[in-house]
C-alpha cells in the first residue's frame, strides 16, 4: 500500500511538472504573437567611438527600445534594455499614431552631433507633418536625458544645426519653420520664418533671428500673390 502511494505521488508530480512546462510554452507563444507596435527596435548608441562611463572606456553597445502601449498607436513608456535587462524607462507624454499607417517612429539622430546617437520617437502625425519627442544619450552615464518635443527635426549635417516645417492653411500658403542648434545643453531655435495672413487678402512674411539670447524679430514684408513662397528660404532652389 505505501509502495501504491508512492507510485501516485511521483505520478502527480511529474504531472505537474508537465502542466508548468505547458504554461511557459504558451507564454513564450504569446510573448512571440505580441502586436508589431510592441516589437524591440536595435539602436546602437553609439555609432563612432567607445562609450565612457564614469571615466572609464567601455566598449559600445546595443540598446533596445521596447514601446509598451494601452490603446490604438499610444505608447504609455518605452523601457530601454542593454545586454536583456532592463536600465531604464522612457515616458513619451502625449502621442497617438495609427499603426496601420506602417511608419518608423522611432529615429536615430545625433542631437549635439558628439558622434553619439540619441534617440526620437513620433508622438503625432499629421497631414503636412508630424511631431516627435526627444532624448539625448549622455555617454559619462550611459542614460537617456530628455531634450524636449518638437516638429520632426531634419538634419543639416553641413552647419550641424536641424530645421523644422509646419504647413498650415490656404492650400500650403501659411506655414512657419525654424532652424535649431544644440547650445548650452539644449536644442535651441536661431531662426524662424513664418508666412502669415495679416487680414483676407493681404500675406506677410515674417523673420526672427536670435539676437542677445533671445529671438528677435528682424524683418517683416507684405506680399502680393505672386511673391508667396512654400517655405522658408533654405528650402528655396
Amino acid at each position: 500500500m505505501m509502495r501504491g502511494m508512492r507510485m501516485r505521488r511521483t505520478w502527480m508530480m511529474a504531472a505537474a511538472c508537465a502542466l508548468a512546462a505547458c504554461r511557459s510554452d504558451e507564454g513564450e507563444t504569446a510573448r512571440a504573437a505580441a502586436p508589431a507596435d510592441t516589437a524591440p527596435f536595435m539602436v546602437r548608441v553609439d555609432s563612432a567611438a567607445p562609450i565612457v562611463r564614469a571615466g572609464t572606456a567601455a566598449d559600445a553597445a546595443d540598446y533596445v527600445f521596447r514601446p509598451y502601449g494601452h490603446g490604438r498607436g499610444v505608447t504609455d513608456s518605452i523601457v530601454v534594455l542593454r545586454d536583456g535587462r532592463p536600465v531604464q524607462t522612457l515616458v513619451p507624454g502625449d502621442n497617438e499614431v495609427d499603426p496601420e499607417l506602417g511608419i518608423e517612429r522611432v529615429a536615430r539622430p545625433d542631437l549635439d552631433w558628439d558622434g553619439h546617437v540619441d534617440l526620437g520617437y513620433v508622438t503625432e502625425l499629421g497631414m503636412a507633418g508630424s511631431r516627435s519627442v526627444y532624448w539625448r544619450f549622455d555617454p559619462a552615464t550611459g542614460r537617456l536625458t530628455p531634450a524636449g518635443t518638437y516638429e520632426t527635426l531634419q538634419p543639416d549635417s553641413a552647419r550641424r544645426e536641424w530645421h523644422t516645417f509646419n504647413r498650415g492653411g490656404h492650400a500650403g500658403r501659411l506655414w512657419t519653420a525654424s532652424r535649431w542648434r544644440w547650445m548650452d545643453g539644449k536644442l535651441t531655435e536661431i531662426r524662424r520664418e513664418a508666412q502669415d495672413l495679416l487680414d483676407d487678402t493681404t500675406y506677410v512674411r515674417i523673420t526672427h533671428e536670435r539676437r542677445g539670447g533671445a529671438l528677435a524679430e528682424t524683418a517683416r514684408q507684405p506680399l502680393t500673390e505672386d511673391a508667396l513662397r512654400g517655405g522658408p528660404s533654405w528650402m528655396e532652389p
